[in-house]
């Protein structure tokens, strides 16, 4: 298998997606379930379990938002980290063949 440097680009690409994915998730739901605004602001009961079922239902869709880009997130990096193993280790294993050549 040809492996060369775009696939490279493109899974490092990918990769770098999801992380920020992952990343910017987990500042959201950090942030949702620090700041007190929507606590405070409230003052009728009613108000005040509607925004609260509403963050509840948020916080559910980031933590599924996070699941999924940190498993996408290893997946890629476990993709990328193994082709490219295996690129520098043809690339050096050529290297070597070629200096054993020269000095036949």
């Amino acid at each position: 298998m040809k492996i060369n440097n775009t696939l490279l680009k493109w899974l490092l690409t990918l990769f770098a997606i999801f992380l920020a994915i992952f990343l910017i998730s987990v500042s959201i739901y950090v942030y949702n379930n620090t700041n007190t605004h929507f606590k405070t602001s409230y003052t009728d009961i009613n108000k005040y379990l509607k925004a609260w079922n509403t963050i509840q239902n948020f916080n559910q869709a980031i933590i599924i938002w996070i699941i999924v880009s940190c498993s996408f997130t290893v997946a890629f990096a476990i993709v990328f980290f193994t082709v490219l193993i295996r690129v520098l280790s043809k690339r050096h294993s050529h290297g070597v063949q070629n200096a054993k050549n020269l000095y036949k």
